[in-house]
């Protein structure tokens, strides 16, 4: 299955419809040193809390959870460097397919969610 890349889902920094973020503390996640805030967003017409751990030696946010444990999401053993271009070769015998009622990248879904 194809589907487009969409920026908008990407793991980022300021969460969107973010109204405050408050430093709560440090801690390690999978070996790296990360800022963990605590988060007040808008979400339709709820404002959600959650926890965002930012790794601090590589600049990304690498784990997000809800405040009261609904959900959570996280990467793991992650490797800065580059890629051999033969991870981005098709397999073979590669056919293209979609998914009827699936939604729009980042309509509809939420990485993560448990």
């Amino acid at each position: 299955m194809e589907v487009k890349m969409n920026p908008s889902v990407l793991p980022r920094e300021k969460m969107k419809g973010e109204l405050d973020r408050k430093l709560v503390g440090q801690e390690m996640i999978d070996g790296h040193p990360c800022k963990k805030y605590e988060i007040s967003h808008n979400e339709g017409k709820s404002i959600l809390r959650s926890y965002q751990w930012i790794a601090t030696d590589i600049n990304l946010p690498i784990k997000a959870a809800a405040l009261d444990g609904s959900w959570s999401m996280e990467y793991k053993n992650i490797r800065i460097g580059p890629q051999a271009d033969s991870q981005f070769e098709l397999p073979a015998g590669y056919q293209q397919m979609t998914v009827p009622g699936m939604p729009a990248p980042g309509r509809g879904m939420m990485p993560g969610r448990k």
